[in-house]
């Protein structure tokens, strides 16, 4: 199991000698010592709830950034006010101002069903498959686990069928999620929720924003009345914003007077940069889609917890981008006068910001005058408080603060993690002091496409031929556009990119560091060396320190082998080759008899010409 970490007091109850620790004074030290590290505390002091905001499509970059935004001067860290465009995200704007973001957080893969995937696993997908179903039997340690094992009380809101892409073999696992919601409300169930039924479409099988966030506050009362000393995990995904961007409710609620007026202006003047940006098809059916989202998923949720449970932090983010940019057409002409695309973009071997970065964003709505709240989540937010991060990270680190910062240490879980993310408040605070920030990388990937990082590089590839592979150094913003100087009409390269973000042609070893990390991963899944189920029970970690004994009590539990559902792949290829067959012979019967009924007039032709031949 080479990607497990865990504390020195676990190591060394899982082996005689851990390097650069002294597991014999560890295990035989004073029993206050061994209380202390092992103690059962009760729950921390007002321990927070946290609420995971899993926003489908989420892809704000560059186009719903502000112009005096990305034309800011810092490099690693700078103030979110004014970040976004408030006329279309006003409470995404609103919550970036006195919250942290993530700009260039990205998701780990795309679709849905990899992006959600592994962030709840922490797994890396692979290229020949879909994780979430060909690893339906494999032991992970899931992020729902992290909590619950803290004294969380988990639910999980969906917009669609848990069936759907065999999502229901992971939100029903043990240790997961207590509540697992997903209905298309009756006329009754929406008058439950305060939902008129005449305004519930009928003909959807994926339920839209303005109703799921009414199952989630009813879903987050009844959790917290249950058992109201508990904190609570609350995970909620949309579908609203999923492509093609025609939303999922009724076209009334998608009407806009602001956004509606700005289109109206643009149709009477439409060469201006930001009328060529709204009349884009692409931009204007994500703006509407994206607004509405905003007003329901994340304004109504916050109105919700702000007036009944501010002890809560709000994570966001997205479970992939759009995949599609904006007509490139178009990002020649320009669409803003601070930025331009960048040609390198233009021609990527594969896609460009829109793929894979969501951008993470988290906020504490506790604090003085609120009621009930957590004094060392609230300085946390407060010192940090508008900051926006310009440098890589990936979604999971982001929930993974929220863990963090929710859970007392006395509390976090002692089992092994193969989740490999660093603390974020380490690299705020190393940005901050201009630090050299930690080794670390992340690979996001989908069948043909892959995104390797690290603390301050990006490269961007075709998975299978890495000519034409973008490379970009020392991230200081959006990666595909290129500032203008005010009045000079130039591109200012050097405060985007560093003279060092180019177009790389011949770089093997990125390309080489990419693709086997994630077969790397893929390997170890496959061979069910990425976890075991037998490492939650920590039992011998408690015994490895109340015998009083040199030697460890726990011992290593031997991988199950190859668990990734080859079973399943041996299904699939029987089934397809049943219906092949039966198609096959189908066709074979048709043309058979399409060739009989062609010969058989052959023949027939002949024979009556013959017959006139031998008359004449």
């Amino acid at each position: 199991y080479p990607l497990l970490y865990a504390s020195h007091d676990v190591c060394c109850a899982y082996n005689r000698a851990v390097e650069g620790v002294d597991c014999t004074a560890l295990r035989s030290g004073p029993a206050n010592l061994k209380q202390k590290i092992r103690s059962d505390l009760g729950l921390q002091s007002d321990p927070p709830n946290v609420v995971i905001l899993f926003w489908e499509s989420l892809s704000l970059s560059p186009y719903f950034y502000t112009d005096a935004f990305l034309q800011g001067q810092e490099q690693l860290l700078r103030s979110a006010d004014g970040m976004l465009k408030a006329t279309i995200v006003p409470n995404l704007q609103r919550f970036v101002q006195d919250g942290i973001s993530f700009v260039n957080s990205a998701s780990l893969g795309l679709p849905t069903v990899s992006g959600w995937h592994s962030l709840m696993t922490g797994l890396v997908p692979n290229f020949y498959g879909v994780n979430m179903i060909t690893s339906a039997v494999t032991d992970v340690y899931g992020l729902p686990q992290f909590f619950s094992d803290a004294g969380y009380k988990n639910f999980y809101v969906n917009s669609g069928s848990f069936t759907f892409d065999g999502q229901d073999a992971w939100v029903t696992r043990p240790g997961w999620f207590t509540d697992v919601v997903y209905y298309y409300p009756t006329d009754e169930q929406a008058e439950e929720l305060g939902v008129d039924p005449e305004s519930v479409p009928q003909t959807q099988s994926w339920v839209a924003d303005r109703i799921t966030n009414r199952q989630f506050i009813t879903t987050f009362s009844g959790v917290a009345e249950k058992d109201p000393a508990k904190p609570i995990l609350g995970v909620y995904m949309n579908v609203d914003t999923h492509t093609p961007f025609t939303g999922f409710d009724k076209e009334e609620f998608y009407s806009d007077e602001v956004l509606d007026g700005m289109i109206a202006s643009c149709q009477a003047d439409p060469e201006t940069p930001e009328c060529r940006f709204l009349l884009d098809p692409y931009i204007v059916k994500y703006a509407r889609v994206l607004k509405y989202s905003d007003k329901y998923f994340l304004g109504k949720t916050l109105e919700f917890l702000e007036a009944h449970h501010p002890n809560t932090i709000v994570v966001i983010v997205g479970d992939h981008g759009t995949r599609v940019s904006i007509d490139k057409k178009r990002l020649r002409k320009g669409v803003s006068d601070a930025w331009t695309y960048s040609e390198e973009c233009l021609t990527a071997a594969f896609l460009d910001d829109n793929a894979f970065v969501t951008g993470a964003y988290l906020r504490y709505l506790g604090g003085p005058g609120k009621g009930t709240y957590n004094a060392r989540v609230y300085d946390f937010f407060e010192k940090w408080r508008g900051t926006a991060y310009m440098g890589t990270t990936d979604n999971r680190e982001a929930v993974h603060l929220a863990y963090l910062l929710a859970v007392d240490e006395n509390r976090r879980t002692k089992v092994p993690s193969y989740r490999l993310t660093r603390n974020l408040a380490d690299v705020l605070q190393n940005a901050s002091l201009g630090r050299a920030l930690s080794p670390w990388h992340s690979v996001s990937s989908v069948g043909l496409g892959v995104e390797y990082r690290t603390e301050r590089t990006l490269y961007r590839t075709n998975s299978q031929d890495r000519s034409g592979a973008l490379q970009y150094g020392d991230i200081k913003s959006l990666t595909c556009i290129d500032i203008i100087d005010k009045g000079s009409g130039q591109a200012r390269k050097d405060q985007v990119r560093t003279s060092h973000t180019l177009r790389v042609v011949e770089d093997s070893d990125m390309y080489k560091q990419a693709i086997e990390l994630v077969q790397f991963h893929n390997f170890l899944l496959t061979n069910g060396r990425i976890f075991h189920k037998l490492f939650s029970n920590t039992t011998c970690v408690d015994e490895s320190y109340a015998a009083g004994t040199d030697e460890p009590k726990c011992s290593f539990p031997a991988p199950d082998g190859k668990r990734t559902g080859q079973w399943l792949f041996g299904a699939i290829l029987g089934v397809m080759a049943v219906i092949g067959a039966a198609v096959g012979g189908v066709l074979s019967s048709i043309a058979y008899c399409w060739r009989y009924r062609h010969l058989r007039k052959l023949l027939k032709e002949k024979k009556e010409t013959s017959i006139t031949s031998e008359l004449y």
